[in-house]
């Protein structure tokens, strides 16, 4: 297809505009860029479906900073009446005091437009297009002048105005945002373009109003500000850099709380690891964190922060768990913040850090469960301590009343210490849940009479555990058989010998595990006085096991030897 000739172009440009603008006009423009620049200008600021009013309000704010000053006073020429604005018939004119509201309008500092970015970062959904002379609308200018003036440092500001708006209208704008740098670019290729009869008779109308449309200085110094906002971004960077990997390194998460709108959060990506939450969930609702909450503190930490932000505290500190949605992990949190508040005392925003304390909460629950353990172990030692002194008076009493001297007294009380010293080493040697077996007694009361093993014989299960308030009464026991036997039974003459054989009862005479052992002695002869050289050992058998253990027990004393019978309860994690 051919391009338009002058006439044309210049037919279809005044169509559309209302006016011919000397940008498609001017004699010294070449026919065929100028028809490249008309349908440029369709397909990126007047076909392109975004509101006419917001574009020609952004295409006067944003040629503020070009420093000739052609596009600036064509355009508000075209919000004030003369022309179509983006060319729309149907768009009011605005008033000259409008006008200049808009052309005042500062250009934001640095923490301002922070503070900007960071509110539509909050956003939870698009917003859409705002309406002209609006707190969004503002939000939107500042934003886009920093894509407009420096697009390579402005990663954070393009997801901002995604966020604000939609991405499909960031697109939009992001190409109308080409077109009005092409056209001050053209302009400043073209420098005898001229204002048209009705720009300059407006501005003769308005002195205010030409004084603020004519007035480059923003322009120049936008132009002596770009390197210097560029540098300023990249330490900004740099710093957020510095203090993402100062928060790595001391495990704190960031949060930042404005309270005045509706308590929407942003964090930092060491707060996101913390929680278990993905990377690109920088910002977050009230009813978010909360639902994250552990169900069981979910109420008073709840209560804690709004007591926190209702009162005259100038801080706030709590504990907490959280469920981590990552991995389902239950963590502890210890937040720590400073509040904000404006003039009447009210809070309006909350800084802090998180951090994670449940290692620490691990320790401490440890330290103070061995404390608690310990004093478990110190009563059972002092109880121990009580049965066993009683357990040594019983012993020295008895074995005083049957010894016939003391050296006699001596030796017997040795022996019975000495087995006694040999059960506390077996119990001492267990922790709460480990139990002494029968078969681990047996044979250290026969090992420590140094008994010809051949004489001997042992058959029953290994293994089967003893209740510990048992042990020690029946360790006595069969040392009470076992010295006997060794001193004039079974092991004491040639002939004889001592099998020993147990059986363990699932079920019980008390439902639960029963051990019955069965104590021969064979080829031993029985003189006379057999059965009163064993009194203080026939008695513990016969009459303490009972009492104390609700054992079962016969003595024999017969022609061949000595043969008894136990049955006592066992423990029931016997196997």
């Amino acid at each position: 297809m051919m391009p338009p000739d002058n006439d044309d172009l210049h037919a279809q440009v005044a169509s559309r505009l209302g006016l011919l603008p000397d940008f498609y006009g001017s004699a010294a423009l070449p026919a065929g860029p100028a028809a490249a620049l008309w349908a440029f200008a369709k397909a990126a600021y007047l076909d392109i479906p975004l509101p006419s009013l917001l574009k020609e309000r952004l295409f006067v704010h944003l040629s503020r900073f070009c420093e000739v000053r052609y596009c600036i006073v064509r355009h508000v020429g075209f919000l004030i009446g003369a022309g179509r604005p983006a060319g729309d018939a149907h768009v009011p004119p605005l008033t000259v005091q409008q006008v200049m509201r808009l052309l005042r309008r500062p250009v934001p500092v640095a923490a301002q437009l922070d503070r900007a970015i960071r509110e539509m970062e909050a956003r939870t959904g698009p917003a859409g297009l705002p309406e002209p002379d609006t707190a969004d609308e503002a939000r939107l200018f500042d934003a886009l002048t920093v894509l407009f003036l420096a697009p390579s440092q402005a990663g954070r500001v393009r997801e901002g105005v995604a966020k604000l708006v939609g991405a499909a209208n960031l697109e939009l704008l992001t190409g109308f945002l080409a077109f009005v740098r092409a056209a001050h670019w053209w302009t400043e290729m073209y420098p005898q373009l001229n204002y048209e009869p009705d720009a300059i008779a407006c501005m003769g109308r308005d002195p205010a109003l030409a004084a603020l449309m004519l007035d480059g200085s923003e322009a120049m110094q936008a132009a002596l500000d770009r390197d210097e906002h560029r540098l300023a971004a990249a330490r900004l960077r740099e710093r957020e850099a510095d203090l993402a990997r100062v928060q790595r390194i001391g495990g704190v998460g960031g949060i930042d709380i404005d309270v005045a709108d509706g308590m929407r959060a942003w964090r930092s990506p060491e707060y996101l690891r913390l929680h278990g939450l993905p990377p690109d969930a920088r910002e977050e609702t009230h009813a978010q964190w909360r639902a994250r909450v552990h169900p069981e503190d979910r109420d008073q930490a709840e209560r804690t922060l709004m007591d926190a932000l209702n009162g005259e505290s100038g801080g706030y500190d709590s504990e907490y768990r959280i469920v981590r949605p990552s991995d389902g992990e239950v963590r502890w949190i210890h937040a720590r913040a400073d509040i904000e508040r404006d003039a009447d005392g009210r809070a309006v925003r909350l800084v802090g850090a998180h951090i994670d304390v449940t290692e620490s909460k691990r320790m401490y629950a440890a330290v103070r469960e061995s404390e608690e353990r310990q004093k478990v172990l110190i009563a059972e030692l002092q109880h121990r301590t009580r049965n066993l002194m009683g357990v040594v008076r019983v012993l020295a009493d008895r074995t005083a009343r049957a010894s016939t001297s003391l050296d006699d007294f001596r030796a017997r009380l040795d022996d019975r210490l000495a087995a006694l010293s040999r059960v506390q080493g077996l119990l001492s040697r267990l922790d709460e849940y480990d139990r002494v077996t029968f078969d681990e007694l047996l044979d250290t009361e026969i090992a420590a009479l140094a008994a010809d093993a051949g004489r001997v014989t042992r058959r029953g299960p290994a293994g089967v555990r003893l209740r510990s308030s048992t042990v020690q009464t029946l360790a006595m026991a069969l040392h009470e058989l076992a010295i006997n036997a060794m001193k004039y039974g079974a092991l004491a003459q040639p002939s004889g010998r001592l099998a020993v054989q147990w059986s363990l009862e699932r079920a019980g005479p008390d439902g639960g595990p029963w051990l019955h052992v069965d104590w021969r002695e064979t080829g031993v002869r029985m003189p006379p006085q057999a059965a009163t050289r064993m009194g203080h050992g026939r008695e513990l058998i016969e009459q303490a096991l009972p009492y104390q253990l609700g054992a079962r027990t016969s003595c024999d004393f017969g022609g061949d030897g000595l043969h008894c019978t136990l049955s006592i309860p066992v423990s029931a994690s016997t196997p």
